[in-house]
């Protein structure tokens, strides 16, 4: 039983800091390279808490998990945030073959002969109509209208 709730312990306080990480990104600054950097600190900040706490009680399983998903995430959003302004990640005609590989694994667009960028692939899903009522036809299309803050950019027909 000790083992389970420990294990639950661990998970739930992992999943908090994950979301307290999430919103704590309009803290950082506008700049992604900046702010990529600041949230590699602090997830490097982060991994030693989690190496500086010792014990083996619930508190410090609890810190442990919060300060390793808080750090996941950092990590997560702060390489984002460095890879937005790659030059990988704006395809031209002259890419490489591995570089067009490493696009369309990415799920990035890619250049097509002369032809534009391709967006990604649409995702083809399974449709039970008498499951899935609300099925959806079109991927909604979104806006950075702040930062970490979308829209949906609507089309009147």
């Amino acid at each position: 039983m000790k083992t389970a709730t420990d294990g639950l312990v661990m998970v739930g306080s992992a999943g908090a800091g994950f979301a307290t990480g999430r919103g704590v990104n309009a803290m950082y600054p506008e700049k992604k390279q900046t702010s990529g950097l600041a949230k590699i600190a602090t997830f490097a900040l982060a991994v030693a808490v989690v190496a500086s706490v010792k014990g083996d009680d619930m508190a410090s399983k609890a810190i442990k998990g919060f300060a390793g998903g808080f750090g996941g995430e950092k990590l997560l959003s702060g390489v984002s945030d460095l890879m937005e302004d790659n030059a990988m990640l704006s395809p031209k005609a002259d890419d490489d073959e591995a570089t067009k590989f490493a696009q369309r694994a990415l799920g990035m667009p890619t250049y097509v002969g002369t032809e534009p960028p391709r967006e990604p692939a649409e995702v083809k899903r399974l449709v039970f109509p008498a499951l899935n009522q609300a099925h959806q036809e079109e991927i909604i299309q979104m806006q950075e209208v702040a930062q970490n803050a979308y829209e949906p950019k609507l089309k009147f027909v």
